[in-house]
């Protein structure tokens, strides 16, 4: 049966006896005489203990002075880049201020609270892989978004990203289901992975465009090519064999996706040319892009004057770069991702 604090208290030992919880005056009066006793030149000063009398009777404190460590705290608090104000350092003050018992408690008491926690996080979550006809389908749906002559931007999230997004979640048996959707670190991870592959893809345009103003060594010409030079044929043809691992069949060139592809080739050719005029390209291309876009259809309020706008432009890339013969150029409407759905 386990002891009660009575029991611990007046229970006796081999070295102590039970004291008697009421101390009579002639108890008393015996202990003050052995004190005194105690207190001769013969006796062992060291063994004095402090008495708790009555008057008369000497009573000694050995309680520890306060010691005030909120400066130290506070240094603490900034050695681990807690900001200066924050609760995170009024807590560590106001932790510093309680006694030995009081933070030992407050301690278990987080830890306690950081188990449960632990509890809590499920582990599928946490090393959630995206299944991989997604991903497939994911780097396709970046691929065909960004070589679209009708993408009005490339950077923004309401444009590649959020076309994307859609498209995969009219489509749910590839991956992003209601509930993928509605747990939101599964739905972030798949956010990131879209980012992440038109990151790829836009770096890979751009590098395909840099390629491009190289003056092609001879060795290396098409039988036909007497310039050296990359015209806008080859060049889209370059860009879209890039996503030849992605799609059954590479998508035909149109005259819509040579002009666009002339454009971007024109600003980046300015970003390199006229880097004061033009510091946006410079800082950063796409974002430079969308701007230039945004300006072109404020000014170019039609579709028809923006076809013609964007003609302009495929004849400047013609007049520097090489021209063409167009008669097999097709003129049909790209839609990226109307005919996306029955494909591998």
């Amino acid at each position: 049966m386990p002891l009660s604090l009575n029991d611990l208290l007046y229970q006796p030992t081999p070295e102590r006896p039970a004291p008697s919880p009421v101390t009579s005056p002639s108890a008393s009066s015996r202990i003050g005489t052995s004190t005194s006793r105690s207190s001769s030149p013969d006796s062992d000063s060291e063994h004095v203990m402090p008495q708790v009398g009555g008057s008369g009777t000497a009573t000694t404190s050995r309680k520890r002075p306060y010691e005030d460590y909120t400066t130290f705290a506070t240094q603490a608090a900034r050695n681990v880049r807690l900001r200066p104000g924050s609760e995170g350092e009024k807590a560590v003050v106001q932790f510093a201020k309680l006694s030995s018992p009081a933070q030992r408690i407050a301690l278990y008491a987080n830890l306690q609270s950081m188990s449960e926690h632990l509890h809590t996080i499920n582990p599928a979550d946490a090393m959630y892989e995206i299944p991989s006809k997604l991903v497939h389908r994911i780097d396709r749906s970046a691929f065909l978004t960004l070589i679209s002559p009708t993408c009005s931007r490339y950077l923004k999230q309401r444009g590649p990203l959020g076309m994307i997004l859609e498209h995969l979640e009219a489509h749910p048996s590839w991956g992003l289901t209601t509930a993928i959707k509605e747990d939101k670190s599964k739905y972030d991870i798949i956010v990131k992975k879209i980012q992440k592959a038109l990151t790829n893809r836009r770096n890979a345009i751009k590098s395909t465009l840099k390629a491009s103003l190289e003056i092609i060594a001879p060795e290396d010409r098409a039988t036909n090519d007497k310039t050296g030079k990359t015209d806008i044929v080859q060049l889209t043809d370059n860009i879209l064999s890039g996503g030849d691992s992605l799609v059954v069949r590479r998508p035909a060139a149109t005259l819509a996706m040579l002009a666009r592809f002339a454009y971007l080739r024109g600003l980046y050719v300015d970003s390199i040319e006229k880097p004061k005029e033009e510091p946006e390209l410079v800082k950063d291309f796409w974002k430079g892009v969308d701007m230039k876009l945004q300006e072109v259809r404020e000014v170019k309020e039609t579709e028809q004057r923006l076809s013609s706008y964007f003609a302009g432009v495929l004849e400047l890339d013609f007049a520097r770069w090489g021209d063409i013969d167009r008669t097999g150029i097709s003129t049909a409407t790209f839609d990226p991702l109307a005919n996306d759905d029955a494909a591998n």
